[in-house]
């Protein structure tokens, strides 16, 4: 058994139960770049960044994806989604009991 297996394992068990995985590789070896791929939802959900310059461009990617799917789910429907959008703007607020942000908001400045 590998080392790898108690995350893989755990990651699995989330993914199965619904929840979506991103992960970030920052200036990781083969190995971890690996890993944190087979941890990820799926390919798509899998960031490589040979440093952290790239970071600001890999979150605003994951956030217009996690809006995008959020937005696009009824009873929102929304063409094209975020392509068009240079500036996304999202006001969002957090339920003090459960936790949960709500999408208040989405504006494209």
């Amino acid at each position: 058994m590998s080392s790898q297996s108690p995350a893989i394992n755990a990651a699995n068990a989330a993914k199965a139960s619904g929840i979506e995985i991103y992960t970030i590789a920052l200036n990781a070896p083969s190995s971890a770049i690996s890993l944190l791929a087979n941890i990820a939802t799926d390919a798509s959900y899998a960031f490589e960044s040979p440093s952290a310059s790239n970071l600001d461009l890999i979150f605003d990617m994951i956030v217009n994806d996690i809006v995008c799917q959020t937005v696009t789910n009824p009873p929102y429907l929304v063409n094209n989604c975020l392509d068009t959008c240079d500036n996304l703007h999202v006001d969002r607020s957090r339920n003090s009991t459960s936790g949960e942000y709500a999408i208040n908001d989405i504006e494209c400045i």
